[in-house]
């Protein structure tokens, strides 16, 4: 039977699967939100995970930011670049209730950024 941690790891990989399928069907930063939504939802996924691995409960949200405090207060090891991704809260929530206005994010660059994370995840944790 699978470890909570490596559900949470293998849905996150399934998330970025959904993207990179979103990104190369729709053109001219057609599904956005919805692309946006699936990257945002891999990154709270490889926290959750990252939390799970070190047996610390965390709550039920959709905020990037409150799990990364999370997981610094517990001295979680995470890569520099983590706090890019708080940007990314706002698919989680408003995407689902309303219409996000900022469509200058570069959701290419957070694809492969959040590529580069679980592939991080993958070697300092060996999950």
């Amino acid at each position: 039977m699978k470890k909570h941690y490596e559900i949470l790891y293998s849905k996150a990989i399934s998330d970025i699967k959904v993207a990179e399928v979103l990104i190369r069907s729709f053109k001219n930063n057609e599904l956005v939100e919805e692309i946006g939504f699936h990257i945002e939802q891999a990154v709270e996924k490889l926290l959750k995970t990252l939390l799970s691995l070190n047996k610390i409960d965390f709550p039920k949200i959709h905020d990037i930011e409150k799990l990364i405090s999370l997981s610094k207060e517990h001295n979680i090891k995470l890569p520099d670049y983590i706090d890019e991704f708080e940007a990314l809260t706002m698919f989680a929530v408003d995407f689902r209730y309303d219409f996000i206005e900022n469509e200058s994010v570069d959701i290419k660059y957070y694809l492969d950024r959040v590529k580069e994370f679980i592939e991080w995840v993958r070697l300092n944790y060996i999950i």
